[in-house]
């Protein structure tokens, strides 16, 4: 039986976020999404390639998942947003309630 010798952890982007939350996997892009709330920045890490993208939010954002068609559901500040990465447009899908302004889709 061979043992299989641990790993260190790997530095592979210098971020500097400050507050990076959320990371999920895109299986399709082979990249892993995160963002930085306090920040406003959405980034992007390919495996493999190791390349890094960033772009930035129109408010504090809580989350970004993948989207079947290739975008991001994007939650920020008053909204659900739309976010075509290729573009780098957010493109509003669904406000939160005007008439409860405590509710929020972001920390």
């Amino acid at each position: 039986m061979s043992e299989t010798k641990p790993t260190s952890p790997e530095l592979v982007w210098d971020v500097r976020a400050e507050l990076g939350e959320g990371p999920v996997w895109d299986a399709e892009r082979k990249a892993v999404w995160f963002v930085d709330i306090k920040g406003r920045k959405l980034h992007r890490y390919t495996s493999g390639s190791g390349e890094t993208a960033l772009w930035d939010s129109p408010d504090q954002t809580g989350f970004a998942l993948p989207a079947e068609d290739g975008s991001l559901v994007y939650g920020v500040g008053g909204g659900l947003h739309r976010f075509d990465p290729e573009t780098g447009v957010f493109t509003m899908i669904q406000p939160v309630e005007a008439d409860r302004p405590q509710n929020r889709v972001r920390p």
